[in-house]
Parts: structure tokens; C-alpha cells; sequence
């Protein structure tokens, strides 16, 4: 079972999949919140673009698991840059 977005506002793009223009890997997205979209195994995000849309969620980690991510990739390939909610 899928974690609970709604607790989530942002979630970290861990992989852009087939979707290079619109996403970028090791940013945050803010999460609109989409009940329906989320059973059926995706998230709504306001991406590049600056207009919410759907992506799988596979290609998102949530706060939970962005600090793993995080450290993992500072250890293997230098530090991430993320952008922090204000």
C-alpha cells in the first residue's frame, strides 16, 4: 500500500522515466492533492511548466525517504541540490 500524500506537500523527484522536459531528478515538487489519481498509482505534481499533471509515482520519494536518497547521493556521485519549500 502506497503512503498517504496528503501528508506530504512536497515530494522529491528520485527519476525524470520518459519525462526529461518536464521533471527535474533530485527536486521537489509541490503535491496537489488528487484522491483518484493516487489509487490508480499516480501523483499530481506542478511541474516545470508551472501547471499541475500527472506522473507515475515510482519517479517520486517521499519526505520519509528523500534524506536517504539524499545521503546516498551525496556518498556516491557529490552533493544534490534540492529546493527547499518556503
Amino acid at each position: 500500500m502506497s503512503p498517504n500524500l496528503g501528508t506530504h506537500q512536497f515530494l522529491l523527484c528520485s527519476s525524470v522515466g520518459e519525462y526529461p522536459a518536464s521533471l527535474e531528478a533530485g527536486k521537489s515538487y509541490r503535491v496537489v492533492p488528487d484522491v483518484i489519481a493516487a489509487t490508480k498509482g499516480f501523483v499530481r505534481v506542478i511541474d516545470e511548466s508551472g501547471e499541475d499533471y500527472l506522473y507515475p509515482r515510482r519517479l517520486f520519494a517521499t519526505a520519509d525517504t528523500a534524506g536517504s536518497v539524499a545521503i546516498e547521493q551525496v556518498l556516491t556521485d557529490g552533493p544534490l541540490v534540492t529546493h527547499s519549500p518556503r
